[in-house]
């Protein structure tokens, strides 16, 4: 990251016109070429692939009961739909889930899907809005 920032830094500095309207100068902005500010930074990845067997876990953690409740609803009635079902362990304030397809003992198209979904179904129930009366 650090060679992406010096060789940005060098191109604009090298430029006769830096003004805020030049082409160069409305892709990029000065603030972004410090190595602390590069617009490039890997996302975590969410899900993990871990072995014995090979299969998908993650964790989704929660602000309150509420939120936890509704996504284990969510994710049930998704897998009864799916005929697809992960291991599911629920605490207090999070869920560990766990996928793979039993038959091959690995992770399939299907493990796929279903994580993209259960994903979906998170991102909804984080974003609901719990102020409103039911």
């Amino acid at each position: 990251m650090r060679e992406v920032a010096k060789i940005m830094k060098e191109y604009f500095e090298g430029l006769e016109d830096p003004s805020p309207s030049s082409p160069d100068m409305r892709l990029f902005s000065r603030g972004l070429l410090t190595e602390q500010h590069m617009p490039v930074v890997p996302a975590k990845v969410k899900w993990e692939v871990v072995d014995g067997p090979e299969r998908f876990v993650r964790r989704f953690e929660f602000a309150d009961r509420r939120r936890l409740i509704d996504f284990v609803n969510d994710v049930l009635i998704f897998e009864d739909e799916l005929k697809h079902h992960g291991e599911l362990k629920v605490g207090a304030e999070a869920v560990d889930i766990s996928v793979y397809t039993h038959t091959v003992e690995a992770i399939t198209e299907l493990d796929q899907e279903y994580v993209r979904a259960v994903d979906e179904i998170y991102r909804d129930v984080s974003d609901y809005n719990y102020g409103q009366p039911r």
